[in-house]
Order: C-alpha cells, then sequence, then structure tokens
C-alpha cells in the first residue's frame, strides 16, 4: 500500500513537471505536438517495460521485475541531465505568456476558483478510485490457478491499453 502511495503521489508531480518543462522549452503554438510525442514515447516505453517485466516475471521470477524497475530508473536519470536548464522558460513554464506585460504564471488558487476545473479534478479522482483495483482483479481471476503464467497476463492487460494510447497519441 504504501508503493502504491508513493507512485499515486510522485506520478501527481512528474506528469505536471514533464508538461511544464515542456511548455517552458517548445512553447504554446507546438506544446500539443510535444505533448502527443512525449506520450507516445511514454505509452511506447509502458509497452516494452510491460513486455519485458512479463517475460522476467515468466521465465526468471516475479522477483526479477523489482531489479528491472530499479535498472530502469538509469535511462530516465540519464535523460534527464541532457535537459539544459538555459532552454526553459521558466516564466512561460509556470504558465505566463512569456516576454510580454501580463506573463506572470497564473497563480494555484485561480485554479480552484474555475468550477469546471474543480469539477474535472472530482472526476478525474473518482475515476481512478473505481479504476485503480480493476486490473490487479482482473489479473488475479485470469491467473488463478496459473502462477507461472499470471506476469503474463498482467503484461497483456497493459500492452493492449499502451499500444491504443501510442497510437493515438502520434
Amino acid at each position: 500500500m504504501s508503493a502504491q502511495v508513493l507512485i499515486g503521489g510522485t506520478s501527481s508531480v512528474f506528469g505536471p513537471a514533464i508538461c511544464a518543462i515542456s511548455l517552458g522549452i517548445v512553447g504554446h503554438k507546438l506544446f500539443d505536438r510535444r505533448q502527443g510525442r512525449n506520450q507516445t514515447f511514454n505509452s511506447a516505453g509502458n509497452v516494452i517495460a510491460a513486455l519485458s517485466m512479463g517475460l522476467l516475471g515468466h521465465f526468471v521470477s516475479n522477483r526479477s521485475i523489482f531489479f528491472f524497475v530499479s535498472i530502469c530508473a538509469i535511462p530516465t536519470i540519464l535523460s534527464l541531465r541532457i535537459i539544459r536548464p538555459d532552454e526553459i522558460d521558466y516564466e512561460r513554464a509556470r504558465g505566463g505568456k512569456g516576454g510580454t506585460k501580463e506573463a506572470k504564471p497564473v497563480a494555484e488558487s485561480a485554479l480552484l476558483k474555475d468550477h469546471r476545473l474543480v469539477i474535472f479534478l472530482v472526476c478525474a479522482v473518482m475515476f481512478h478510485f473505481a479504476n485503480a483495483a480493476m486490473l490487479p482483479l482482473l489479473g488475479e481471476m485470469l491467473a488463478k490457478g496459473q502462477s507461472r503464467n499470471s506476469m503474463m497476463f498482467m503484461s497483456a492487460c497493459v500492452v493492449t491499453t499502451q499500444v491504443v494510447i501510442t497510437l493515438l497519441a502520434s
């Protein structure tokens, strides 16, 4: 449970941080294209990771998956080191217009004043609460009596959705 809390907490920070960095680098006009490209690479990476974990879990051991995840952090850290801080317009990355008088970033409190965003936030949270347990339950049902194949079933579930997202995001 603590791992799930950690994953939830970090994913709620890293996703917006990557969006902000992308906005700060490419600007408003190219942001949609960059986000599509980011999501394509994210989903393609998830496909490769899910396939690798499924194969490792099936042919090596379930424990090997944890080592694999640790190893996958290395290319992520190296990729982040490639980004030069002077390439990022920090004002634009925080929501400003960049280079104009009204370039002040939007305050966090302004987000809570927009009722549409609050409703969207509540719906997203409710969706994730309802959806979060579904994949593990499905995997448990599919693997019942076939513990050796359970990682392959889970891998197939993840790969299916990520391939669709990869194709749609590009």
